[in-house]
């Protein structure tokens, strides 16, 4: 268990679930289906309500929800009857779209829509406005529902909360919203550097108005007040794994790059920095003494040895939660508290009062339910209970994460395993890389910040067990170095000499 580090015991006020397990170990909560980019706008929805990154413990903020600019954007399809060859009047257009605007389903206390007529007079205008808005959208492809679809994060005005929609008024719904972008603001606000996160975030995107998201706060008009929100759980209070995740977010956002190009590097390095947090957390519950490494297979013409390799590593990271959630169920019968209820005259009854201690579970009525005929059977239920709602959603995030972020494939295989895409990659370069580093010094890095086994410096143990040879891994790395060349981020000079290079020079600060 992870008892070097400061971690609170106490289930927080406020949650609602069978059992307090897998939020003991990675927080309440993290979830599979709320990718990096979403987990990025959570987290800038925080951050506008909250900018300082100082709240580290007790977290409220006030989300917005702009609900007409999202009724506009996302749940409006009559522009292709309204703007056609040749066009209707401006006047007509625009009382033609308000007609058919009244038959959409949105609560009733929105702004007016009768507004915007004034403030975009020129309906042709309005209509590039809004299908510009749905082109940058945020998987904005997806089949989602309309309350839960995001406009580009431009400013102030493009961030919201995610909502369900009825025609009774607007909820907040968790489930593409889940709270992963709560965690990762405290995350970063537990890091050692959370005051120059939170700096280079205003300078970046906040300092200076935005002229499209003044147009966006155009089509919202005036803001519903905003219920205050409670944050989610971060069970540990310091962790190296914040302090690596800050320094990529300010190296970054340092990087002389226009500022909305920036945002896929960080939503790249956040995802694969999560996911790290999320398989450390799992083999330190396991008590694993190793940390967890990704072998990575650099795609080449020809199948290579390391390709197995890397699906073995795929396996073992995919299998680690489980082992965890078992582990933590199991170390109950540690707690003195459990031989004595073992010896207790009602054993099951004085058992069941230590998981719930533990693990909030079972109540009374559950109890009954069960008809357990012993300790050790009611401690094999929740533990069969427990695996199956880690199964759902928490056991699936090591690889739909992997997908999202370029980490995983199964490229000519059958099976799932690491295989770095370019866009990877390329984050990889831009989170890592001054002005250029030589190739070694690239892999090393990659090895002891984020557990990148690629070249055979690294590879020792898979080679010592025969799983490949050392040839193998060499070629590897050369593969790696073909794909770095062919992105333009890799210069070799001569035979013993190849520098990772960023594609322009100079910076405005210098990494450590």
């Amino acid at each position: 268990m992870a008892t070097d580090y400061d971690k609170p015991a106490e289930m927080p006020d406020g949650f609602e679930g069978d059992y307090w397990i897998d939020e003991q170990i990675w927080g309440h909560r993290l979830y599979d289906e709320q990718t990096p980019w979403l987990t990025l706008l959570e987290f800038l929805t925080v951050f506008q309500s909250d900018p300082s990154l100082m709240t580290q413990d007790n977290l409220r903020y006030r989300p917005q929800r702009q609900l007409r600019l999202r009724n506009v954007v996302f749940n409006n399809p009559f522009f292709t009857e309204l703007v056609r060859d040749p066009p209707l009047t401006d006047a007509v257009a625009w009382d033609r779209w308000l007609e058919l605007m009244k038959g959409t389903v949105t609560p009733s206390n929105l702004p007016p829509l009768t507004e915007l007529k004034s403030k975009i007079p020129r309906f042709a205008d309005f209509a590039r406005l809004v299908g510009y808005l749905r082109r940058t959208a945020i998987e904005g492809n997806s089949n989602k529902r309309w309350s839960s679809k995001f406009v580009f994060p431009f400013g102030r005005h493009s961030l919201y909360e995610d909502l369900r929609v009825s025609e009774n008024g607007a909820s907040n719904d968790r489930r593409f919203f889940a709270r992963n972008g709560e965690l990762l603001y405290l995350m970063l606000a537990r890091s050692g550097k959370a005051d120059q996160v939170a700096s280079e975030l205003q300078r970046r995107f906040f300092a200076q108005p935005d002229p499209t998201d003044d147009i966006v706060g155009i089509l919202q008009g005036s803001a519903l007040p905003a219920e205050e929100k409670s944050a989610g759980y971060l069970p540990y209070k310091r962790l190296p794994e914040y302090d690596t995740l800050a320094d990529d977010w300010i190296f970054l956002l340092g990087q002389r790059l226009p500022k909305f190009d920036v945002l896929p590097y960080i939503v790249t390095m956040t995802g694969l920095h999560l996911l790290i947090y999320f398989l450390r957390r799992a083999s330190a519950t396991a008590g694993r003494v190793d940390t967890p490494v990704f072998v990575c297979e650099i795609v080449g013409p020809r199948r290579s040895a390391v390709r197995d390799v890397a699906l073995s590593s795929f396996e073992s990271n995919q299998a680690l939660p489980r082992v965890a959630v078992d582990t933590l169920v199991k170390s109950v019968v540690k707690d003195p508290r459990w031989s004595e209820a073992l010896n207790d005259p009602e054993p099951i009854n004085a058992a069941a009062q230590v998981l719930a201690r533990h693990f909030n579970w079972p109540d009374d009525d559950e109890l009954q339910d069960m008809n357990c005929r012993s300790p050790e059977h009611l401690l094999e239920e929740l533990l069969s209970r427990a695996l199956g709602r880690h199964k759902q959603h928490v056991g699936k995030i090591h690889g739909s994460w992997a997908r999202a972020i370029g980490l995983s494939s199964r490229r000519g295989s059958q099976r799932v395993r690491y295989a770095p895409t370019d866009a990877l990659l390329k984050a990889l370069v831009f989170a890592n890389v001054q002005s250029r580093m030589e190739f070694k010094d690239f892999l090393k890095r990659l090895y002891e910040r984020y557990g990148f086994v690629i070249g055979e410096q690294h590879a020792a143990s898979y080679i010592t067990e025969d799983q490949a040879d050392l040839e193998d891994f060499a070629e590897n790395a050369m593969r790696l170095e073909e794909r770095l060349t062919s992105l333009g981020l890799m210069h070799r000079l001569s035979d013993g000499c190849a520098y990772v290079e960023l594609p322009f020079r100079g910076r405005s600060h210098h990494r450590e």
